[in-house]
């Protein structure tokens, strides 16, 4: 497989080789090569980084891209040009024991079967961990990379970090709805909990709670679509019944000196919303040890479709296709690859479907 930004690497060398280029003269810009390639400025960055990398060329910020003076030893080379391992890293959080399991056979699969293989790292939900780690895929020579940025519900302290891993290899973001330094796998996570307030709201319930992870990239876009079905009906809605967390400190909700506001939000609601179905399989016990009967007190609803949602309790929730996601995903990353300039991130999104089950009850 010959890389797409390969083409623009052999040029240049051609150019040295056949004395147009010389050692500290200026490239063109990346503007004027990507129209001269017919190829995006990604591709002119990918080019460039490779050679900078090896280094055949050397950057001056504001200036531009030279040519270094190693590039004029480099022999003319035989055969085809040298090329990235056909190794895919994923980063992902510390979710590995929910549905990542499920999504990590679908990348390996799909890519075993196109001669590739998945390099998977994680987080461990630190900022400071995910730089290193990401430091080391970078030194792995690696085709392409699949991310689970951190904390996008947060603001991102290593923004400037997937810029400028994504200026190097492909690069794409799963469970987020948008970035703006790579292309992104949408799970279409508004379009989830638009359909559990209105499965809620047509049972009758119009004062509904809700319980989100901040420090998940679902969670801002699932809110949202929570949002829009209580407006869509003109349901007023009081963000005081809304509880934020973070997933680690999950249990601290439940603790005595920490329930203060699930307490305070019960009072008032008739059904919660949560994140996934861990938050509400959590949310059903601590309910359970209080008492309070699901569903004919309070009913809960999750999301994801795990096997949370079908232990002890019928959970109704929201589904989609983990390992199908995952084929996508690595279809999607390897078709970066190949063509960066045609690739359409909207033809493999994935919508979700509400499941119902037996935790609402209906409100005469």
């Amino acid at each position: 497989m010959v890389y797409k930004y390969m083409r623009l690497v052999d040029w240049i060398k051609e150019q040295v080789e056949t004395g147009a280029l010389t050692a500290g003269q200026k490239l063109p810009t990346e503007a004027a090569m990507a129209e001269q390639f017919s190829v995006s400025r990604h591709t002119v960055r990918q080019a460039l980084a490779f050679m900078e990398n090896e280094g055949l060329l050397y950057s001056i910020q504001g200036s531009g891209t030279y040519i270094s003076e190693d590039m004029e030893r480099v022999p003319p080379e035989d055969g085809e040009p040298e090329q990235r391992s056909n190794s895919i890293g994923m980063l992902l959080s510390d979710s590995i024991q929910y549905i990542f399991p499920d999504i990590i056979q679908g990348v390996s699969e799909y890519l075993m079967s196109r001669g590739y293989l998945l390099n998977v790292a994680f987080t461990g939900g630190n900022f400071f961990h995910e730089k290193d780690v990401l430091d080391k895929l970078m030194e792995a020579n690696l085709a392409g990379i699949i991310i689970e940025p951190l904390s996008y519900g947060m603001a991102l302290n290593n923004d400037a970090l997937y810029a400028e891993v994504a200026e190097k290899i492909p690069m794409l973001m799963i469970h987020t709805d948008r970035s703006r330094v790579c292309p992104t796998l949408s799970l279409c996570d508004g379009e989830g909990t638009y359909m559990l307030a209105n499965h809620l709201l047509d049972m009758g319930h119009t004062e509904i709670g809700s319980i989100y992870a901040f420090d998940e990239p679902t969670a801002a876009p699932r809110y949202s679509g929570f949002l829009n079905a209580m407006h869509e009906k003109n349901v007023t809605h009081r963000d005081d019944n809304d509880i934020w967390i973070k997933r680690r400190n999950l249990n601290d909700l439940f603790h005595p000196e920490g329930k203060l506001p699930l307490e305070r939000m019960l009072k008032e609601v008739t059904a919660v919303i949560c994140h996934d179905d861990r938050i509400a399989y959590a949310l059903i016990r601590h309910l359970r040890d209080q008492g309070i009967r699901v569903p004919e007190d309070i009913s809960v609803v999750g999301y994801d479709d795990s096997v949370y949602a079908t232990l002890d309790m019928q959970i109704t929730s929201v589904t989609h296709p983990k390992e199908k996601y995952g084929k996508r995903a690595a279809q999607a990353i390897l078709e970066m690859i190949r063509d960066p300039d045609a690739f359409d991130a909207d033809k493999y999104v994935i919508h979700p479907k509400l499941v119902v089950r037996n935790s609402v009850r209906k409100i005469k």
